[in-house]
C-alpha cells in the first residue's frame, strides 16, 4: 500500500508544480483535490468494518475423519479500535495531499508577487 501511494506522489509532485504555476488558481488545487477524496474513501472503506464486523471462525479438529473438538474463536472487537484506525487512515491518505497543498501555496505566493509586480512595472511606465 505504502509503494502505491509513493508511486502515485511521484507522478503527482512534477505535475503539481506544473499545475501551480499556471494562471488560473483552480488548476492547482485539482490533485489535492482528488487525493483528500481518495482519503474520504479510504476511511468510509474502513468504516464498513464497524458496519459488517468479520464473523468469528471456529477451529475444528478431527481425527480418523471424527470431530473431536469445535471451539469459536473470538476476534477482537472491530469497534475498539475503529476511530484510531481511521483517524490514522485518514492522516496517511492526506500526507499527498498535504504535501500537494504546500506546493501550490508556494508556488501562488511566487505567481502572486511576480503579479504584484507586473502591475507595479505597468503603473510606472
Amino acid at each position: 500500500m505504502f509503494e502505491i501511494t509513493f508511486l502515485m506522489l511521484i507522478v503527482a509532485v512534477p505535475l503539481q508544480f506544473y499545475l501551480s504555476k499556471k494562471y488560473n488558481k483552480w488548476l492547482g488545487l485539482i490533485l489535492p483535490i482528488i487525493y483528500f477524496t481518495i482519503s474520504i474513501f479510504a476511511v468510509l472503506s474502513a468504516f464498513q468494518f464497524v458496519l459488517f464486523p468479520p464473523l468469528p471462525s471456529v477451529h475444528e479438529v478431527y481425527e480418523n475423519g471424527v470431530l473431536i473438538s469445535s471451539e469459536s474463536i473470538e476476534q477482537t472487537k472491530v469497534a475498539d479500535n475503529i476511530i484510531p484506525f481511521m483517524l490514522l487512515t485518514f492522516l496517511y491518505y492526506n500526507l499527498p495531499t498535504i504535501i500537494l497543498c504546500v506546493i501550490y501555496a508556494v508556488y501562488r505566493k511566487k505567481r502572486i508577487k511576480s503579479i504584484d509586480i507586473e502591475k507595479m512595472n505597468i503603473q510606472d511606465l
